[in-house]
């Protein structure tokens, strides 16, 4: 993955079957990566961490974060059609354990420029991992269902069980393709992930899936976007 240009620190991030995915889905180039940290302030609500002077925290460095989330994406062969197709992953990672067992959702969203890739299916898949607080011990929890829990023309979303005792994490993944074929890599267009944190101790979310929209609904939750800007 280095030789198509994935730097080593996003390479660090990623889970061993992930970066087997990427493989087999055909990756042929490394377009780029976008994290975000977040905290929970003295309110209890989950806000972007922010280093002190003001801007916003370098990757990586914020010990104190309670949540990481980033969205890579990377592009595929074109097909006869000349049409860009691309993989995008998103990673998420809490660093405090669940202390009750909660429902969570996670959302990408892609803008009215693409579809989802047909050579592909759509390439939707979701694993989710959790270190146990008192072994230490890494498990495989889930595969967040089996399948999408939101679909759209805009893009997908999953459920994913937050496990007491355990720091959880994960990356889902969808593929798109442009609508309209181009090689000169001079149009930009813009991609959304969404990871939704529900706070309350009963009822589920549910999220509305647009063109680049992941509108989140139910009692209480909390939010954490990161978007990602790409050239095709």
């Amino acid at each position: 993955m280095q030789q198509v240009g994935f730097p080593a620190e996003v390479l660090e991030g990623m889970q061993a079957d992930q970066k087997q995915y990427l493989i087999d889905q055909g990756v042929v180039g490394y377009v780029g990566t976008e994290k975000k940290e977040f905290k929970f302030d003295k309110d209890g609500v989950l806000v972007e961490q922010v280093n002190n002077d003001g801007g916003l925290a370098p990757e990586g460095t914020i010990s104190t974060s309670d949540l990481s989330l980033s969205i890579t994406t990377s592009n595929l062969t074109m097909q006869s059609d000349k049409k860009r197709r691309f993989t995008i992953t998103m990673n998420w990672e809490w660093k405090n354990a669940g202390t009750v067992k909660l429902t969570d959702k996670l959302g990408m969203a892609y803008n009215s420029d693409f579809d989802a890739d047909p050579y592909t299916n759509g390439g939707y898949t979701c694993n989710h991992y959790g270190k146990y607080v008192w072994s230490g011990n890494h498990w495989w929890l889930s595969d967040c269902g089996g399948r999408p829990s939101d679909l759209s023309y805009g893009g997908v979303g999953w459920n994913v069980d937050i496990k007491m005792d355990y720091y959880d994490y994960g990356w889902t993944s969808m593929n798109i393709i442009a609508k309209t074929a181009n090689t000169n890599w001079d149009r930009s267009t813009s991609l959304l992930g969404k990871y939704a944190h529900n706070t309350s101790p009963t009822g589920a979310l549910g999220l509305n899936i647009g063109p680049l929209t992941l509108n989140v609904n139910g009692l209480t939750w909390d939010e954490a976007t990161v978007p990602k800007a790409i050239w095709y």
